[in-house]
């Protein structure tokens, strides 16, 4: 770039910025692709010399000979940059520069360092694959040794590059190696998210509920995050009540709840929505107080399940406020008073309604 200071030495370097760009190839490999094996010589990485000052061609140097070691069977050749103000122009045009070089000189990949500032160096790196555009930002502290940090990630960001060639020239060990690598990453996936979740909840009966049957509490549970839109979550939920009051039986109690739910949400911005459902093991403990003092307990346990609908709004990376409402249904359990004509006591209903409203805190198993 213009006018920015030029870096003393590649030695130190706080921060390293390590960017891909790859030309795709649609049809028949390129001329020096690793597929191609008409050049009848070992795969060719050109290093294009952009350095203004001793120190910095001393750098450039030093990256040569650790790129050299690492991609064994490669020939890493030194070459001038195509023009003279190669180093400041736009990426755009660096590339329509760079790629008729490499094919006139059979070469798989090019690179360059480009000093930016005294504490950031840029280096690319083109190659001519079958891959996609790849950017990493790699931070470091300022100590010597850079250039086998900065040769390490040239050697990574080529074998993410070549990973999805079906060939791969045997006089190039190193660059398989690199390749091989970088599918064993590929193939660990990303990190599944984890979410602790903490919501407050109501139900209510709309059949088969005999006398009180709102309860309100809460639940917390445990979540994960698959395919980016399938949430999985183990709960535990705490109901109490009734909140009703009827003058002829004072009800009170509650019910507990161990809970498998899942949600799948649509959309890919801020907001998911879609279909939730809820499958529970409940124990449900209840007092009724008759109209003579006499206090009765009640206990019982039942299994529910509930479908209804679920919006999640991303209000952070580690943020998800979560709003549900839905029906659910289950074994109705009906407990009568201890008089002879069997008047109810108190019901699970059989269909009910129930809403929540609460907090998810995604965190990637990879983060420290």
């Amino acid at each position: 770039m213009r006018g920015t200071p030029r870096v003393a030495r590649f030695g130190r370097l706080p921060i390293l910025v390590v960017a891909l760009g790859v030309l795709c190839t649609r049809a028949a490999p390129a001329a020096g692709s690793p597929a191609d094996s008409s050049g009848g010589g070992p795969p060719v990485v050109l290093l294009l010399q952009v350095a203004g000052g001793d120190a910095e061609r001393d750098g450039e140097e030093r990256f040569r000979n650790e790129l050299a070691l690492l991609l064994e069977g490669l020939v890493v050749r030194a070459a001038p940059a195509p023009t003279p103000d190669f180093a400041d122009l736009p990426l755009t045009q660096q590339l329509e520069q760079v790629r008729p070089r490499m094919e006139g000189e059979g070469a798989v990949a090019a690179m360059w360092l480009t000093p930016v500032t005294e504490d950031v160096i840029v280096l690319h790196v083109v190659a001519l694959s079958t891959g996609r555009a790849l950017v990493r930002l790699i931070e470091r502290q300022a100590v010597d040794g850079a250039e086998v940090d900065l040769a390490l990630a040239a050697s990574d960001l080529l074998g993410s590059a070549f990973m999805f060639e079906d060939r791969l020239p045997a006089e190039a060990p190193g660059l398989q190696r690199a390749v091989e690598r970088a599918r064993e990453d590929a193939a660990v996936g990303e990190p599944i998210p984890w979410a602790p979740r903490f919501v407050g909840a109501a139900g209510g009966g709309l059949a088969g509920a005999e006398g009180p049957s709102i309860l309100a509490g809460g639940l917390v549970g445990v979540g994960w995050l698959f395919l980016d839109q399938l949430w999985l979550d183990v709960s535990l939920g705490l109901l109490a009540g009734p909140l009703e009051r009827d003058p002829a039986v004072t009800v009170s109690g509650y019910r507990v709840a161990l809970g498998l739910e899942a949600f799948w949400g649509f959309g890919d911005g801020a907001l998911r929505y879609g279909p939730m459902v809820r499958l529970a093991a409940e124990r449900a403990e209840m007092s009724v107080a008759l109209e003579d003092s006499t206090l009765v307990g009640y206990g019982w346990w039942s299994g529910r399940a509930a479908l209804g609908f679920e919006l999640d709004w991303w209000i952070s990376d580690h943020v998800v406020l979560l709003l549900e409402a839905g029906l659910d249904s289950g074994f109705p359990r009906q407990k009568t008073r201890p008089e002879t004509d069997g008047t109810p006591a108190v019901a699970t209903p059989w269909l009910g309604w129930q809403v929540a409203l609460g907090l998810r805190f995604p965190i990637s198993t990879g983060e420290s």
